[in-house]
């Protein structure tokens, strides 16, 4: 990709990283005084996250539709640009439309636990609700009306990776490649649920798995107590794992909640190759505020969860407890101040550190990321929408000065506040910035003329597909690397 021409020549570079670190040592002295601000900037603490991306690692990707599991999201399009890697894990739920890991079923009727109905045990005559944003849980009950596939096939949970050639990072699979899968699911109680599935994944034989066991509690997602492992021959083979009834369903009164799996590349010896490890959190408008609530859903259209119900998770599809873990925070800007966001992001990291670490993670790191500019709510890209995505990247970017933990990065100043909509503003950016020749993962496009400028959906609001979101995970990338350059 021909790189970006920015205007600020070395030594206005270096009067800026002098009057920063002015300002962050008068600020060190006198932190409750209001009156002082930091100058903006695209990012806080970025080299933190480059470091910790450039070793073997766990990257999480929690918030809203903006980071949904398909390819015109910001996350996982940092798969298809970022230098890190190469990738050899990926995690997902069960969701159909998922086009990261996807959830394909065989049978009806099968019910979907995500959006905006987080209900479970729909059979049930008392509602029960598991709130996790995993996109997403399945229900299966056993009803004299179910029909499974003509082999007793219930679904098959899939891994579609072939976005990631040409990445710098790579494809999870390729030639001769050993794959391991590890089922997961939701456990409602050892009475509710059937007590095995089979599990057919590539040429390995055929294996049986109970739902009950030690590592799974009741009400949470738990995972196969053992992993499959598949050798595929050839790159463009799609993983998939066919989960089949054993213990019959049909009828029976039972559930069966599929939750997705865990793709991961193995050596010969069967164990796991370091690496990427991608995984998300995520669900269609959720909030701020659904992420730090640290309560269990308890009614329908909540979007909340609980940090136990976040531990487990965690737990079921850590592979490595010594690998460190990189948290991006990744939703739409939303229409409120400085002084709510910061409290609010502040208890986010919280609540999701305290869920790591039950689950025996170590070396947690946060990156807050603030997206480009779109449309606030009812304030759309009025001036008033402009000065909540600034007030929430200040909020950012204070949390990031103050703790340990964390990092901040604004793809909203990274490209200027400019809204890609299509106008004049916004193709002269994209020419001045080199984007009328942006190569990635084997692609070459030109956003300028060939797109004129318009990255956004109708709405102005999400990528319009994938290689807008390439483009702004590129930018956020060019913040985590500005260092290096």
């Amino acid at each position: 990709m021909r790189g970006p021409r920015h205007g600020w020549n070395a030594g206005v570079s270096r009067m800026f990283v002098v009057l920063c670190t002015l300002c962050a040592i008068v600020h060190a002295a006198y932190p409750d005084d209001d009156r002082l601000t930091v100058p903006p900037a695209n990012s806080v603490d970025a080299e933190l996250i480059h470091r910790a991306l450039s070793c073997d690692v766990r990257v999480i990707a929690m918030g809203d539709s903006f980071c949904a599991p398909i390819w015109a999201r910001v996350f996982p399009a940092v798969l298809r640009v970022w230098p890190y890697g190469p990738t050899t894990a990926i995690a997902g739920g069960a969701a159909r439309q998922s086009q990261l890991v996807q959830g394909i079923e065989y049978c009806e009727p099968i019910a979907s636990v995500l959006g905006r109905n987080y209900q479970v045990l729909r059979d049930d005559p008392q509602p029960t609700y598991f709130g996790l944003p995993m996109r997403g849980m399945r229900e299966v009950f056993g009803s004299p009306e179910l029909r499974l596939g003509d082999a007793g096939e219930i679904i098959d949970i899939r891994l579609w990776d072939g976005m990631l050639e040409g990445a710098p990072g790579g494809r999870l699979t390729g030639d001769g490649v050993a794959v391991a899968f590890r089922m997961l699911h939701w456990m409602s109680g050892p009475d509710r649920e059937i007590g095995h599935v089979a599990v057919e994944f590539g040429d390995a034989p055929e294996a049986l798995v109970p739902l009950a066991h030690d590592g799974v509690s009741a009400g949470q997602v738990g995972a196969s107590p053992a992993d499959v492992i598949a050798r595929f021959a050839v790159a463009d083979d799609k993983p998939r794992a066919i989960l089949r009834e054993v213990d019959p369903l049909m009828g029976s009164g039972r559930y069966f909640h599929p939750a997705g799996g865990v793709f991961y590349r193995v050596d010969c010896q069967g164990d796991r190759v370091p690496g990427v490890y991608y995984s998300s959190v995520s669900d269609v408008s959720w909030s701020y505020a659904g992420f730090a609530a640290d309560r269990a859903c308890a009614a329908l259209g909540e979007k909340v969860f609980s940090r136990e119900q976040l531990a487990h998770w965690a737990r079921a599809t850590t592979l490595d407890p010594a690998t460190p873990v990189v948290v991006f925070w990744y939703l739409a800007a939303e229409p409120i101040q400085r002084a709510g966001a910061e409290a609010v992001f502040d208890r986010m990291l919280t609540v999701a550190s305290g869920a790591l670490a039950d689950a025996g993670a170590h070396g947690v790191t946060h990156c807050l990321v603030l997206p480009h500019f779109h449309t606030v709510g009812k304030l759309g890209t009025s001036d008033e929408a402009r000065a909540r995505f600034e007030a929430q990247r200040d909020a950012m970017f204070a949390v990031a000065t103050r703790r340990a933990d964390a990092a901040a990065v604004s793809i909203y100043d990274a490209t200027e506040g400019v809204l890609f909509d299509g106008s004049d503003a916004a193709r002269a950016w994209l020419d001045l910035h080199g984007y009328d020749a942006f190569e990635y993962a084997g692609r070459s496009v030109d956003l300028v003329h060939d797109v004129g400028g318009r990255l956004l959906d109708e709405s102005d609001l999400h990528p319009a597909g994938d290689d807008a979101a390439a483009l702004f995970a590129n930018e956020l990338i060019r913040e985590l690397t500005r260092e290096q350059r």
